[in-house]
């Protein structure tokens, strides 16, 4: 049984809109011009050629854009430059192939379970300053309340290593889906990579930038996947023709 593409429209798009034999009618918006119609296809279209100079004005468009966002949207540090990752960014590879990258799910961090073991750590500290103290009942009635505390949180930490977390990211041959919003791999023509620091936290984000749609931001802090994975993901799922020429353009100031 053929597997059916979700938003199979937005799918062909991404091939037609860069394509040299795109054609447009009032009636059908983009269609092909050997065929008259708009795009039938499952997996790629046999006949799709580039159109170089279209496909190049966009990756242009999309780095400008993006270069445009940073720029005017956080303070560029000694920090952040540091934590700035581009598609050209040397990763340590993990999956080595693009077939080793499908079939993946990264679910949420589990935050929960630090809390939950820096709370034993600090009873148990705190029990140990308590034992010094002179008075019997003092150290009984801690020593119950720790006991207590103990279970409790014990039994809090084994729930929360059972419970499934949610998947914020999942893969297969077509594309990915982050956050629940979706991705075709040859829609994916640029991305960044970064970290905000501010006086309570750190927020990391990704930026993609697409043929169909513009520029999308996502908070990834809570999602489980190290930047080395996620850059060989998009990395090695490229379209080899959005590497066709490198460019040295102006980027984060």
């Amino acid at each position: 049984m053929q597997h059916q593409i979700p938003n199979k429209r937005k799918y062909h798009l991404a091939y037609c809109k860069i394509c040299h034999y795109r054609d447009y009618t009032h009636e059908k918006g983009i269609t092909c011009f050997l065929t008259k119609d708009i795009a039938d296809f499952d997996a790629e279209c046999s006949s799709m050629q580039p159109d170089y100079e279209v496909m190049e004005d966009r990756q242009i468009e999309v780095h400008n854009k993006i270069s445009t966002y940073v720029n005017s949207t956080y303070t560029i540090d000694s920090y952040f430059r540091s934590n700035y990752i581009k598609p050209s960014h040397a990763f340590t590879p993990k999956f080595q192939t693009k077939e080793k990258t499908h079939q993946l799910k990264f679910r949420a961090k589990n935050h929960n379970s630090t809390w939950t073991l820096s709370g034993l750590l600090v009873l148990f500290i705190s029990f140990g300053v308590t034992l010094e103290s002179e008075q019997k009942i003092y150290k009984y009635l801690f020593g119950l309340l720790l006991f207590i505390s103990v279970c409790f949180l014990l039994i809090r930490l084994i729930i929360e290593y059972y419970t499934p977390k949610k998947v914020l990211l999942s893969t297969d041959e077509k594309g990915f889906t982050l956050l629940d919003k979706q991705f075709f791999w040859h829609d994916v023509i640029d991305f960044r990579i970064f970290r905000v620091s501010s006086k309570r936290s750190t927020s990391r984000y990704l930026i993609l930038g697409t043929i169909t749609e513009d520029l999308q931001l996502f908070d990834i802090t809570n999602v489980a996947i190290k930047d080395d994975e996620l850059v060989e993901i998009l990395y090695l799922n490229r379209k080899a023709y959005f590497t066709r020429h490198k460019r040295h353009l102006p980027d984060i100031i």
